[in-house]
């Protein structure tokens, strides 16, 4: 009914109101017998999408940043399910070759979900820090088993660690002997930092 009043599609999650924790609210939205994702994210035709040996969706909120990472590797992002996420975008991501999963509290349900339905095999991966960041950008390389995408992955890494390491020293070198708080957008982050 709100999607006819309304003229967009509108995705119903049901949920008793403001209760329980925020995985609580995970766990309204993404698994059950009948999850937001499920009942209308995937409406689309396996038919509609041309072949790419490099197709996923990703979930991660830092999707700016990995996003350019992604395709310089090579790999073309079908959908993102973060706050930037679109409905058309989403609708798309059937299709994907793969499924990216870094924040494992809220999207894991929806990967599973996915390999059970279509077959999309995931891996959870951290994008945090230089060698989680590094080592998912190799295992995404690896997933593909391209030759030439896994060559370009290296040089991304051997880049990007070099461009990092004289910045983290000159901070390093003026946080020492310091104390120094961390404040991050949940408990849930604070625990990968």
């Amino acid at each position: 009914m709100a999607t006819a009043e309304l003229g967009i599609p509108v995705i119903p999650v049901q949920s008793e109101g403001f209760k329980g924790t925020k995985k609580d609210g995970y766990s309204a939205a993404c698994p059950g017998p009948g999850p937001a994702h499920r009942h209308r994210a995937h409406r689309g035709h396996r038919s509609s999408f041309r072949e790419h040996p490099g197709r996923l969706q990703t979930s991660p909120g830092e999707i700016w940043v990995i996003r350019a990472y992604l395709e310089r590797m090579g790999v073309e992002v079908v959908a993102t399910m973060t706050g930037d996420g679109r409905v058309d975008t989403i609708r798309l991501a059937h299709g994907a070759k793969l499924n990216i999963v870094q924040c494992a509290g809220s999207m894991t349900s929806v990967a599973k979900l996915m390999k059970e339905k279509y077959g999309i095999p995931y891996v959870q991966v951290s994008f945090f820090g230089l060698e989680d960041c590094a080592d998912a950008l190799y295992q995404i390389a690896k997933h593909f088993g391209d030759p030439e995408m896994l060559r370009r992955t290296k040089e991304i890494v051997k880049a990007e660690t070099e461009a990092v390491l004289p910045e983290l020293a000159r901070i390093r070198k003026d946080l020492e002997g310091k104390k120094a708080a961390l404040y991050v957008g949940g408990a849930f982050k604070a625990f990968s930092w």
